[in-house]
């Protein structure tokens, strides 16, 4: 008896000392669910013609035309409205453009957002750049600043700069405007927007960027 009540008290203990199951791991998601999440935050052409002249939303699930006939080399979504509407006051921006493409590896994505950034950094700080002859484009002169970001998972810079465009003899040819790029990572993902030609007034671009960032990836959460 005194045995049996032995071995029944081990199989008690052994069992209240079981280890619990470990919990079940969430699977990393898929970039083709986050791309595709991200695209459905795009303005689709009959959206974009609320305030511009033209608008366009085009697809490609794989390398190949889009479905606005355009050739690319990896899938992508882009969304573009461009000229404002005559008696548009809501925005100010002559271009804005939307894009989220899915590369083929992580440093792939990494190295076209460097290429971005290496073009975007020639528009910081104080500037000057002449006009080119060869290509028949205007000079810009004005300031600017790059920044770090981060945003839901995704993280690049993001570039912000007011200036006047220049002819070839350095005069200005037009007011001055604002141009704001936002290029981020996520994985293979890059996503890019750009607000082009907004108003020059203090922070009028910089606040149109916000609210389109704020579209695609909802409002930052405050500190």
């Amino acid at each position: 008896m005194a045995l049996s009540l032995l071995l029944g008290g081990c199989a008690a203990g052994s069992a209240e000392k079981a280890p619990a199951p470990a919990p079940t791991a969430t699977p990393p998601a898929d970039p083709k669910e986050i791309a595709a999440e991200i695209a459905a935050t795009f303005p689709t052409e009959a959206e974009w013609l609320e305030n511009y002249e033209t608008g366009k939303l085009c697809t490609a699930e794989i390398a190949g035309l889009t479905s606005c006939g355009n050739e690319v080399i990896v899938p992508v979504t882009s969304s573009q409205g461009k000229d404002l509407r005559e008696g548009v006051t809501a925005v100010t921006a002559a271009v804005v453009d939307l894009n989220v493409a899915e590369f083929d590896t992580d440093e792939v994505a990494e190295e076209w957002a460097g290429k971005s950034k290496a073009a975007d950094i020639l528009f910081t700080g104080d500037f000057d750049i002449p006009a080119n002859a060869e290509t028949n484009a205007a000079g810009a002169r004005g300031t600017g600043t790059l920044v770090d970001i981060t945003r839901d998972g995704w993280a690049g810079y993001r570039m912000s700069q007011v200036s006047e465009a220049t002819g070839f003899d350095g005069s200005a040819r037009a007011a001055a405007t604002s141009t704001n790029s936002v290029v981020m990572t996520n994985g293979p993902l890059r996503f890019n927007l750009s607000v082009y030609f907004a108003s020059g007034e203090p922070g009028a671009g910089d606040a149109e960027t916000d609210a389109w960032l704020d579209r695609v990836f909802g409002p930052e959460e405050a500190d």
